[in-house]
């Protein structure tokens, strides 16, 4: 994709953050909602690291150093609010079954939740850039998902399965947690 000038607000506030990118609209709208998730709790996150893990993010102007000025003369080609992106989705009645794989390594968890997929991914997506920073995983590797009200119910894991019972198994939704 084609890098372009992205400016990020939020409502009514005076804060912007503008940088120079390459990643997607589907990309950065799940990054406005990891970053609200992060700033919900507690606001300590390197801003853009799930873009840069995938994409190149060139920061040009924040607000905290940056006049709003600056903004109209550099120009940008495409806003979103971080205010747009506040409700994740509304939660999924029934439970379903999930497969969360990690890549090529074989290893899984089965896990049965309410929570609907961009959720789940907002979790998943925490603890890679947990891991990627060199940060401490949290202990709950579901916390977030039950902080917005959902529940899960691990299920297993690849030990706890073999591949009969995995062939046989009803999957709602899978997971790869290195694609996320």
């Amino acid at each position: 994709m084609e890098r372009r000038k992205v400016l990020f607000t939020d409502g009514m506030s005076n804060d912007f953050l503008l940088i120079i990118t390459d990643a997607p609209k589907e990309d950065i709208e799940k990054y406005c909602r990891w970053h609200n998730l992060m700033m919900e709790n507690g606001g300590r996150f390197e801003l853009f690291a799930p873009l840069k893990a995938q994409h190149y993010v060139k920061e040009l102007l924040d607000s905290e150093i940056d006049d709003l000025e600056d903004v109209d003369i550099i120009g940008f080609d495409t806003c979103y609010d971080f205010g747009q992106y506040t409700k994740l989705t509304e939660k999924v009645e029934s439970f379903r079954t999930v497969k969360i794989m990690a890549g090529m390594t074989q290893e899984f968890e089965v896990i049965s939740t309410n929570a609907p997929d961009n959720v789940i991914r907002t979790q998943l997506m925490y603890i890679s850039t947990c891991e990627e920073e060199g940060k401490t995983v949290p202990e709950n590797p579901y916390g977030i998902i039950e902080e917005f009200g959902y529940v899960v119910n691990v299920l297993g894991c690849q030990d706890d399965f073999d591949s009969e019972d995995m062939e046989t198994a009803i999957i709602d939704a899978e997971f790869d947690y290195y694609d996320i």
